[in-house]
């Protein structure tokens, strides 16, 4: 686990993903159906999750950091590096990416 990281926080709507998360030691915020679709955004689950917080009357994170749940090989010491470049180097955001040049999806015609 990354050590800037103190709390980690899955939200999820499936149960199985629920239990191995709980499992591993993390904390569960069930999402509900309306923000659980294909069209769901991540912002729609982040907000969930700090309304809960708040709700259960927990102090909102200083710092959240968002991993997808398609980055599953994100390295713990990158968002380390990630939070103290935040804590560190006058940030307030930050957003990660690879470059690729990898065929993209593209409609043909009108």
């Amino acid at each position: 686990m990354a050590k800037t990281v103190s709390r980690v926080i899955v939200s999820t709507d499936d149960a199985e993903i629920g239990r191995v998360a709980a499992g591993a030691g993390t904390e569960v915020v069930w999402r509900p159906e309306e923000i659980s679709g294909d069209t769901a955004t991540s912002e729609e689950a982040l907000l969930h999750v700090l309304g809960e917080i708040k709700k259960q009357g927990g102090r909102p994170p200083d710092l959240l950091v968002l991993l997808q749940c398609t980055s599953p090989f994100t390295a713990p010491e990158d968002i380390d590096g990630v939070v103290r470049l935040l804590g560190d180097g006058g940030y307030d955001t930050a957003f990660t990416g690879a470059r690729t040049h990898a065929f993209l999806w593209r409609r043909r015609g009108g």
